[in-house]
């Protein structure tokens, strides 16, 4: 087994580079002890030959050790902000692609701009329909902003790769599906906010603009866009 290991330690690195973020290299060599110790398999008792037995050797020490990766450090892969979210209960939908002549974000220098996100849930059904003051709640209005505010993370991390690269939420601007005489929008858009600060800390104090319009895309209750500094 040590001459497995030895002959393919690229793969194990490889794999351990990947999973870990770049962990050091005596952290991974000090993890082969409890690699090969997890691998209890009677292979003497396999009526195979001996390269077949070095094949399963090794495919088995490839699991063997992936599985030992993500144990101890599998939780870094989410990076820090997706990490907050999920001791919330929220994970990151796939983002939605764009529904127009439009594109999802742009980059200028270290700004990501990006395209207003309606509240749509996973499903892809809206978390509230219609207007504020007219049917829907203050309470209904809130969870829409903050399903906008988990959409625009899911584009900024489709445009980042890691949210951890967010160096500042500069500005939110928020659309809210109103009756004429509804007046109580920034109290909506603070779901949008509330989740920006839990995911980003201080770093995510922004700037933002409540706007109560007549209607939204497919009749939903709210939209927020935003506009991120990032590394």
């Amino acid at each position: 087994m040590t001459v497995v290991l030895r002959r393919n330690w690229g793969k194990f690195y490889k794999i351990a580079m990947c999973a870990a973020k770049m962990p050091s290299f005596s952290a991974i060599f000090r993890a082969i002890p409890r690699v090969t110790a997890a691998l209890r398999v009677p292979l003497q008792s396999l009526a195979t030959s001996g390269t077949m037995r070095e094949t399963i050797e090794t495919n088995l020490a490839l699991t063997a050790f992936q599985a030992f990766v993500q144990s101890n450090w599998g939780t870094k892969m989410a990076g820090t902000v997706e990490q907050k979210l999920a001791s919330q209960g929220i994970t990151l939908p796939e983002p939605t692609a764009p529904v127009a002549n439009y594109v999802p974000f742009v980059r200028s220098g270290n700004l990501l701009f990006f395209s207003g996100q309606v509240c749509f849930n996973a499903e892809g059904k809206l978390i509230a329909k219609g207007k504020l003051g007219a049917g829907v709640t203050i309470e209904q209005g809130v969870a829409a902003a903050q399903g906008c505010a988990i959409n625009l993370l899911a584009q900024v991390k489709a445009a980042l790769g890691d949210l951890d690269k967010v160096v500042r939420v500069v500005r939110l601007g928020g659309f809210i599906n109103s009756a004429p005489d509804f007046f109580d929008g920034p109290k909506v858009l603070n779901g949008a906010s509330d989740l920006m600060v839990a995911a980003f800390g201080d770093k995510g104090r922004h700037a933002r603009t409540t706007v109560g319009v007549a209607s939204l895309p497919a009749d939903a209750a709210v939209e927020v866009e935003g506009v991120f500094e990032v590394s």
